[in-house]
């Protein structure tokens, strides 16, 4: 049974560590970010976090939302889907796999990963694509969410994988999604900036973040190393300003996958 229905998340002022061994009970996950913690439930349990904000006074109450979890997942149902030969399937569900599928089993939890948004959709045509033509051994997942493309990448045949993201929440859920699929000796999740790992030395890049975080990958020394490379995440107007930047480091763009005006570059180093 799906365990995503109803959100009940509560904004606090202040930073609330190991959120899940206080609350436990319907808890779902604490997103931590500038100064504030946002507790995730699938139950109402403002009582509850009242309780333990007057036992901690350096917190306080902000606000509570209650929220369909299919807005949440841009109003969509996360529900098995194809790709090539990649199967993504929730989690809760059993699916009847064909042979030669290459299966993902997903918790997306409340990391913006499912698949059903077109920056992550066009990411796993290109690395199906990718995996046709050659067999990238390592690749750096920088944004990685969900983890669904750094899994997607390990089944299609990579050896190793580094996942980074810079959000607490979605660094957890890619670590529950690499424990789902048997896969943590083959993928390492990172919690930090994607800026301190470009030099880690992959060969293929995946970059599904927004324009200003790729921008300041373009400018950092160490960009422009990799044979093959996956930057989604853009708007019309921004897809354009990347491809004109990528023949200073001599990435050749094979093709822009696009839907519902975003856009996704796949590039290739020239020999």
């Amino acid at each position: 049974m799906n365990p995503y229905q109803t959100l009940y998340i509560y904004e606090i002022e202040g930073k609330i560590f190991h959120a899940g061994k206080i609350f436990q009970e319907n808890f779902l996950g604490c997103w931590l970010e500038a100064g504030f913690s946002y507790l995730f439930f699938s139950e109402e349990s403002k009582e509850r976090v009242e309780e333990y904000l007057r036992k901690t006074p350096s917190l306080s109450f902000r606000s509570e939302t209650v929220m369909d979890y299919r807005n949440w997942e841009a109003g969509k149902e996360f529900e098995p889907f194809r790709v090539g030969k990649l199967l993504v399937y929730p989690f809760w569900e059993e699916v009847e796999k064909v042979d030669g599928e290459l299966s993902i089993k997903l918790d997306p939890g409340l990391a913006f990963g499912s698949g059903n948004h077109p920056t992550t959709s066009k990411c796993l045509e290109g690395l199906v694509r990718i995996y046709e033509e050659d067999s990238p051994r390592r690749v750096l997942d920088l944004g990685c969410g969900s983890g669904i493309l750094s899994l997607a990448s390990v089944r299609l045949g990579a050896d190793t994988v580094l996942a980074v993201d810079n959000n607490n929440l979605a660094a957890e859920t890619s670590e529950r999604n690499c424990a789902l699929n048997g896969l943590e000796n083959k993928i390492r999740v990172v919690e930090g900036d994607a800026l301190q790992y470009l030099d880690w030395g992959a060969d293929l890049l995946i970059a599904n973040m927004s324009y200003p975080v790729i921008e300041q990958l373009l400018n950092c020394f160490h960009f422009g190393k990799e044979r093959w490379y996956l930057i989604s995440g853009l708007l019309r107007t921004e897809v354009q300003k990347i491809i004109e930047r990528l023949p200073e480091f001599s990435i050749r763009v094979v093709r822009v996958l696009s839907e519902n005006l975003w856009f996704t570059i796949l590039g290739k180093k020239d020999d």
